[in-house]
C-alpha cells in the first residue's frame, strides 16, 4: 500500500466484480471515519437463534472471549424454550475462527440434553482453531455435516505464542493438537513419546453434504445453504 507521507492525495480506481469503476480519493491529514461493523462482517449473529417451522437454528460463529456472555445467555434462553414439535436442531458453526474452546461445551451440555432430535451442522473454509473443536465435538454427538471443508486439518499445531531471540520476536505454535483422538501435545517428551505417521498425516475435514459457496450468491448476498 503507497504511503502519503510523500504525498498530498491519492487517488485509487477500483473494479468492482460487477464491472463498475469506484473512484476513491484520500487527502492528507484528513480524517476518515469508519463506520464498519467488523463484528458483524465477521461473526455475523453469533450467539443468536431462531425457530424457522421445525428446526431451531443457532449461531455457534465465534468463541472469543468477549462473547461469552452472550452464549451463556443465549444458551439458558433456547433451554426455556418449548422443543416438543422440534425435530431438527442446526448449528451454524460457519465463520467460527475459533477462541476459547472451552465455551463450546455450554453449547454441548445443551445439545446433549436433546439427542433424540436431528443434529445438523453447517460449515465453511472460515472454521478455524477452537471451531474445530466445536466441530468434532458436533460430530460426536451424532451430527449431519453439511457444507464446505474448513480452512485447516482437524489435526494441527496451534496455541501461538510470541517469543523473543536476540531481539527478534517470533510467532510460535506451543502445542500441537489432534481432536478427533483428544490428544493434544505440550512438550518434547511427549511429542517423542506419543507421535506417530498417522498421528502426523493431515486429517482433512469432509463434510457429509458438498455445498460450496458460489461468486454469484456471495455478489448478491444469498445464502448457498
Amino acid at each position: 500500500m503507497p504511503s502519503l507521507r510523500k504525498y498530498d492525495e491519492l487517488t485509487f480506481k477500483i473494479l468492482t466484480l460487477e464491472g463498475k469503476e469506484v473512484i476513491k480519493i484520500f487527502k492528507k491529514d484528513e480524517e476518515y471515519k469508519d463506520n464498519f461493523d467488523y463484528d458483524k462482517f465477521l461473526y455475523g449473529d453469533n450467539a443468536t437463534f431462531r425457530i424457522e417451522e421445525d428446526p431451531l437454528i443457532y449461531n455457534h460463529s465465534s468463541v472469543q472471549p468477549k462473547f461469552k456472555e452472550q452464549i451463556e445467555t443465549a444458551v439458558n434462553n433456547m433451554r426455556k424454550l418449548d422443543l416438543t414439535n422440534i425435530n431438527k436442531i442446526i448449528i451454524d458453526l460457519r465463520g467460527n475462527t475459533g477462541g476459547n474452546s472451552a465455551f463450546n461445551q455450554i453449547l454441548m451440555d445443551f445439545l446433549s440434553e436433546h439427542k433424540d432430535k436431528m443434529l445438523i451442522t453447517l460449515t465453511d473454509y472460515r472454521v478455524f482453531s477452537a471451531g474445530r473443536y466445536a466441530l468434532r465435538d458436533l460430530i460426536n454427538l451424532g451430527a449431519v455435516t453439511i457444507g464446505e471443508e474448513i480452512g485447516t486439518p482437524i489435526n494441527c499445531y496451534g496455541n501461538s505464542n510470541w517469543i523473543n531471540i536476540d531481539n527478534t520476536h517470533f510467532s510460535i505454535s506451543e502445542r500441537y493438537f489432534y481432536p478427533l483422538c483428544n490428544i493434544g501435545i505440550k512438550s518434547k517428551e511427549e511429542f517423542k513419546l506419543k507421535m506417530t505417521e498417522d498421528i502426523l498425516l493431515p486429517y482433512i475435514f469432509k463434510p457429509d453434504i458438498l455445498i460450496e459457496e458460489t461468486i454469484e450468491d456471495y455478489i448478491l448476498g444469498i445464502d448457498t445453504y
